[in-house]
């Protein structure tokens, strides 16, 4: 059937739709079903129950302007952002430490990296170790060319520390970060082995040092040193091995640069035993960074 086309169109249009079964292919039938222009773009209710015959034909009697509906859009900027958010690892900012090692701002440091280059807001990567002498605790470094630099003592205690409450070399130190600084230091030595000191026979230590005892008491519960460096003497001091493990460690503390402060020498004393003649003490432990530092940076380029 022509559609009625008076409503400025110039020609007809037909729209043909071919529609065949076994019957009709039997019959060698076929149909065709023509629509006007309104028909097609007009209201859905208006459109005819049943279009064409047969098996084939299509129902719209049940279809109503309510059944429509359309998938809301979704804009490449929100896939983007969805994609960005489960791709983020959140990592929770650690503060820098001051040279006194406390935390005072938030720093993206990574291992190698430039102290004072730190952005705010991101992770901190401090690698530490424990002394040998473990119950000292621990203490932060770097590796560069072979060689372990010192860069700060740890607060965080050690299982090893049994009844130490803090870290003794932290606690000894006046500034206890060298990292804070832009500085690091050199391992000289780190060892946990007895070691026998005598009047006559002192405790060689690395940079031309050298720590003599001098006398001990009767009781031997005191001893007195004296630390050399190249036969200069520079500091004189009072261990005390059977007493709290506070009182048998001689410390030394100087400045580099402009840490203040910082032990750079420590030794533990095991006993002390005063003769006839002479006196010895023995030492299990001791730690000797560098006096004298070298800029952090320093480190990413090989040191």
């Amino acid at each position: 059937m022509l559609g009625d086309f008076q409503k400025g169109y110039p020609d007809p249009v037909y729209i043909g739709l071919e529609v065949s079964n076994e019957r009709e292919a039997t019959a060698n039938a076929s149909m065709t079903v023509d629509f006007t222009i309104d028909e097609i773009v007009g209201d859905v209710a208006s459109a005819p129950a049943f279009i064409g015959e047969g098996e084939n034909s299509i129902d719209t009697s049940g279809i109503s302007e309510e059944n429509d509906f359309s998938e809301p859009s979704i804009g490449e900027e929100d896939v983007l952002e969805e994609d960005f958010r489960e791709d983020q690892v959140l990592v929770e900012p650690a503060g820098e430490m001051d040279a006194s090692g406390n935390f005072i701002q938030e720093t993206d440091q990574e291992t190698g990296a430039d102290p004072s280059d730190n952005p705010e807001g991101s992770a901190l990567f401090l690698p530490q170790r424990n002394f040998a002498f473990e119950r000292w605790g621990a203490y932060n470094y770097e590796q560069s060319s072979g060689s372990t630099y010192f860069t700060g003592y740890v607060l965080e205690p050690t299982y090893r520390m049994e009844d130490s409450s803090l870290p003794l070399l932290w606690e000894e130190s006046g500034d206890k970060s060298l990292m804070a600084l832009g500085l690091a230091s050199e391992v000289l030595i780190d060892n946990y082995q007895e070691q026998t000191i005598t009047k006559n026979s002192s405790l060689i230590l690395s940079d031309g040092y050298q720590l003599h005892i001098m006398s001990v008491d009767a009781q031997g519960e005191r001893a007195y040193l004296e630390l050399t460096r190249y036969g200069e003497v520079l500091d004189s001091s009072t261990v005390r091995p059977n007493a709290s493990f506070s009182g048998d460690n001689y410390c030394y503390k100087t400045d580099m640069g402009s840490a203040k402060g910082m032990v750079v020498i420590a030794v533990h004393f095991k006993n002390a035993f005063a003769g006839l003649y002479d006196c010895l003490a023995t030492c299990d432990g001791v730690f000797q960074i560098s006096s004298s530092p070298i800029s952090y940076s320093q480190l990413e380029s090989g040191g």
